[in-house]
């Protein structure tokens, strides 16, 4: 007994198989109430994830290329990282003070005796 998804091909399963779990994030998050437009479900593999940094690191390109969001989350990562760490100080808006635990631990830290 056959059914529709014996046809498909490579990439309309794959297709399918994201467009479901993308689906299912977004319905899962709505139950709970923690929806936001700007949610983003990211479809990776630890595997595509390291040959993706190992082959940026070296210049060569990978060999097979089954990424889904790979790429996207780590120009994701990246951007956030910069936004977070220098677009404030490139901007020449004041910087945010450090959290009452990370003060309270400095001034531990430069109190305490050597």
């Amino acid at each position: 007994m056959r059914n529709d998804d014996d046809e498909l091909t490579y990439e309309d399963a794959r297709d399918q198989y994201v467009l479901q779990t993308r689906r299912n994030f977004e319905e899962n998050l709505k139950k709970l109430d923690l929806y936001d437009e700007k949610s983003r479900c990211y479809i990776v593999s630890a595997t595509n994830m390291y040959s993706l940094i190992k082959s940026a690191e070296s210049g060569q390109p990978r060999e097979n290329d089954k990424a889904i969001d790979e790429e996207q989350l780590l120009a994701d990562l990246v951007e956030a990282t910069f936004d977070r760490r220098y677009k404030e100080a490139l901007s020449g808006e004041p910087q945010r003070s450090l959290s009452v635990r990370n003060r309270n631990r400095s001034e531990v830290v430069r109190s305490s005796p050597r």
